[in-house]
């Protein structure tokens, strides 16, 4: 995802460390989620819907993140100074380790078979194999020191794998798409001008006319863009809500050794709509559709959009009532509205014929938005703490997997 704002060339040492950072930042971040998305959740039955989860809690977090990072990459909209580096820092999270924020252009070499611009891309899409990679290395040290553990290496790759998807599919979804993203410059005039850029050009490669047989975009973008976009737009939730669909009819939603394989998929919805992540799945997509088609679609519809988007998101929500512990799905629902309201202001930040805000207001409103995100991400970091059992959570780390039972005894 290209960030809201632009940043200099960094030497080839600060851009490489910064990656690794990163890089070591997200593998943590995934080995902690699935973590408690398997490990202290299985440990602990399910008695008290009252009180959510850990890996509820830290889920709510990670999705708010992603959708303020997605809100505030849309084009056009003139950010006052008090968001500045707010979103700068909340883009860093989610897009450093994409290669499209952290300026791997400035070390990057193009050549015939891969310009710069795909050489972008093809970081963005690799980037998930090597966090994939990190985190089983991490995986084998247990194993490799604990061999108790070793038997459990099917349940640990299966979740790490779906833990991942689930943090990428948003870079994932954008990077497709944004092989599609193409920007008109200048309109045919009459002779004696003459307009030097007619046509649709693609965003990620000025010079590059889309769809055209000369230029390279055209074979990237249907060898790879439609590929892309079928398998994560469409493949990806239709997958999940089959499979889901599939194993409740089979009557494997409450097999133990299911639940390590899956349970981060399911776990957290009710048994009747064990299939919801595959709609989670495509109001995350919904959101990255409407901030990758920013150039053609302009600040002002892109506002309305997503607050479309997130309207549906809140209504659905307080309709259905899809998780299993309604406590979670009000943490859900303070999120929306917070994001809901986010999208809303950021309208009064384009100026209009009438209307033209100034700094004062800007510096106001963006401080009123960034204190509702701070609310929401602060009140639910607090719960998080307060719900996880520190102790037993480091017991449960040191123990192998072998001698733990329901109940977190030996």
């Amino acid at each position: 995802m290209r960030p809201f704002f632009c940043r200099k060339c960094m030497s080839t040492g600060t851009i490489l460390v910064l990656y690794v950072i990163a890089a070591v930042a997200m593998i943590g971040l995934v080995k902690l989620l699935v973590h408690l998305s398997t490990s202290v959740d299985l440990a602990v039955a399910r008695t008290d819907l009252q009180t959510p989860t850990p890996a509820e809690l830290l889920r709510a977090l990670v999705i708010h993140a992603q959708w303020l990072y997605i809100i505030s990459m849309m084009v056009g909209v003139p950010w006052p100074a008090s968001l500045q580096w707010p979103l700068q820092v909340i883009g860093g999270i989610w897009s450093s380790t994409s290669g499209s924020s952290i300026g791997f252009e400035c070390i990057l070499k193009g050549n015939k078979a891969a310009p710069v611009a795909i050489q972008q891309l093809l970081i963005c899409l690799f980037t998930p194999a090597g966090v994939l990679c990190g985190v089983l290395i991490i995986e084998a040290g247990i194993h490799y020191l604990r061999p108790a553990r070793s038997k459990h290496a099917g349940h640990d790759f299966a979740s790490v794998v779906m833990c991942i998807v689930f943090m990428f599919l948003p870079n994932w979804v954008n990077t497709a798409l944004s092989l599609f993203t193409c920007v008109g410059l200048d309109n045919p005039v009459e002779p004696p001008y003459q307009a030097q850029a007619v046509g649709s050009w693609w965003v990620e490669d000025m010079s590059q006319l889309c769809y055209n047989r000369s230029s390279y975009h055209r074979g990237w973008a249907l060898g790879l863009g439609i590929p892309l976009t079928l398998l994560f737009c469409v493949a990806l939730p239709a997958g999940v809500f089959v499979f889901m669909w599939y194993s409740r009819k089979q009557g494997k939603l409450a097999d133990m050794d299911f639940q390590r394989h899956y349970g981060f998929v399911y776990r957290q919805w009710k048994d009747d709509w064990c299939w919801w992540e595959s709609v989670a799945l495509l109001q995350t997509i919904a959101l990255v559709i409407v901030s990758t088609f920013g150039f053609a679609l302009g600040g002002y519809h892109q506002c309305l959009l997503s607050s479309t988007v997130l309207a549906i998101v809140g209504m659905l929500l307080l309709a259905v009532k899809p998780f299993k512990c309604p406590a979670a799905g009000r943490v859900a629902v303070f999120s929306v509205c917070v994001l809901f309201f986010t999208t809303q202001a950021a309208l009064s930040f384009i100026p209009s014929t009438n209307i033209n805000p100034g700094p004062v207001y800007g510096n106001i409103m963006g401080a009123v938005i960034l204190l509702a995100n701070v609310v929401f991400l602060a009140s639910t970091t607090w719960q998080l703490v307060k719900v996880v059992d520190w102790a037993a959570l480091m017991t449960a780390m040191r123990k192998p997997a072998c001698c733990r039972r329901p109940g977190g005894r030996r």
